[in-house]
């Protein structure tokens, strides 16, 4: 189906920059501006409608082409109607972000060489970059002003330049901490998700961060460090180690300013989050975590889908229906795109606390074939349960099966793996399944939503 692009972007900007668009739309005389407007006015926000609504206005505007020729119109329209949007996104932005539009301002005019205009707007540059500590701005303003004390050739500039250049050295090394610390929070993030799908040596690699941790003179950066060495050691008890160390540098620390202390602090509190949930915290505290970060997220207008889930799914779990399903309505810039598998799961849990297991099923039925591993999973778990409430023997022993064949073929997934095949062993004890697989541990610990799948 053609528009999908422009489609998806009209349904992410804000209402300013639809507004504007609307405004361009209606006061241009090109043709192709002209359709849109009129699909616009329509407040369309599905692809198939979208389609239909442009073909049909497209063809009004142009009587005599047929539809072969209505189709191509259309395509090629498309592709300029997704520039529009993007030019007036990229103008949001730009006004919006001061030290970009001032760098881009400094760099446009380097070619006129005019050192007044340059020396302001890569001064104002600087000063906004190290303001919000946005290190890339910040070095690209140092190196324009650099070479405009070059540039002036006298003895007061080059002293100048010694100064700056000083600076600049010491912003290399933050910029250099900086995507260290952003390199290793993935490679760790991916350790926890799936081990096996990264080739690395884990003792190694904590050497590495321990060695960057201590080179490293930026309090935030250090503090960054230490997250990714507390990932990495989530099995053992220097992971306790780690998250200590990590909450007392910050406690400690005056330097870090505030929004940057509330993104370290949620990055800590997440990975608390799910170890917790995983490897079975007091709900409670789970709770407290998760109100924490929800508020850091509010105050700073992050979208975070995982906290989200996993709060809407204790409160399911802990029969606040009722809560979830208002948070649900109220929340919808919530589990959009490939997310949206995460919604149908609660909704899923919702209808089987409400005795609707017709619904449920047909929900986790799909979900099962989720290309997010822990929603295929758990629905796949779910349905075993169901099955066994509604006594479908024979089913549930099928499902068993392939569930344990899913789940040992997934057996990086750590967080999960021994949790879940405890769990087929207590499906087959209810079903008289001849076979038990066997646990790392003898007792794992349970998430709240294992436990559920026991009740």
């Amino acid at each position: 189906m053609k528009g999908k692009r422009v489609i998806e972007l009209l349904n992410e900007i804000t209402s300013e920059e639809h507004r504007t668009l609307i405004l361009f739309c209606r006061e241009s005389k090109d043709k192709r501006l002209q359709i849109l407007y009129k699909v616009l006015k329509n407040k369309i926000k599905y692809l198939d409608d979208f389609s239909n609504l442009l073909a049909i206005e497209t063809k009004h505007q142009f009587k005599d082409k047929n539809n072969l020729e209505i189709d191509h119109i259309c395509r090629r329209n498309l592709d300029y109607y997704a520039t529009v949007i993007e030019n007036i996104i990229i103008q949001s932005h730009v006004t919006a972000d001061q030290k970009l539009r001032n760098i881009i301002i400094a760099e446009s005019l380097e070619k006129t060489s005019n050192p007044f205009l340059l020396e302001y707007y890569y001064e104002k540059a600087y000063q906004q970059a190290h303001l919000l500590s946005d290190s890339y701005i910040e070095i690209k303003a140092i190196r324009g002003k650099i070479r405009l004390k070059f540039n002036a050739q006298t003895e007061k500039s080059f002293r100048e330049a010694v100064v700056l250049n000083n600076q600049l050295k010491n912003d290399i090394d933050f910029f250099y901490h900086e995507k260290n610390v952003d390199y290793y929070n993935n490679l760790s993030n991916m350790y926890i998700d799936s081990h096996l799908l990264i080739n690395i040596d884990k003792e190694k690699l904590s050497t590495e961060l321990e060695n960057l941790k201590d080179q490293c003179n930026f309090i935030a950066l250090k503090i960054g460090y230490i997250i990714s060495l507390a990932r990495l050691s989530f099995k053992d008890d220097n992971y306790f180690k780690h998250i200590n160390a990590a909450y007392e540098l910050l406690n400690e620390s005056n330097s870090i300013e505030l929004i940057n202390k509330n993104i370290l602090e949620r990055k800590i509190l997440f990975l608390e989050l799910i170890i917790g949930f995983y490897f079975n915290k007091n709900q409670h505290s789970l709770f407290v975590t998760i109100n924490r970060i929800l508020t850091i997220n509010l105050e700073n207008k992050f979208i975070d889908n995982n906290t989200m889930f996993h709060y809407l799914l204790l409160l399911v779990l802990n029969e606040k229906t009722e809560d979830a399903i208002f948070i649900l309505n109220k929340e919808k810039h919530y589990f959009k795109g490939t997310n949206k598998a995460l919604k149908e799961f609660i909704l899923s849990l919702v209808y089987y606390k409400e005795n609707q297991l017709k619904k449920c099923l047909k929900i986790i039925n799909n979900l099962s074939y989720s290309e997010n591993y822990f929603i295929a999973l758990f629905s796949k778990l779910f349905c075993i349960k169901i099955h066994i409430e509604l006594k479908n023997i024979e089913l549930s022993n099928s499902l068993i099966y392939n569930t344990e064949r899913f789940i040992k073929r997934n057996s990086d997934k750590f967080t999960v793996y021994d949790s879940s095949l405890f769990i087929i062993s207590r499906f087959k004890e209810k079903t008289k399944h001849k076979t038990l697989p066997k646990s790392t541990f003898n007792t794992p610990s349970l998430s709240p939503f294992h436990l559920f799948l026991l009740q």
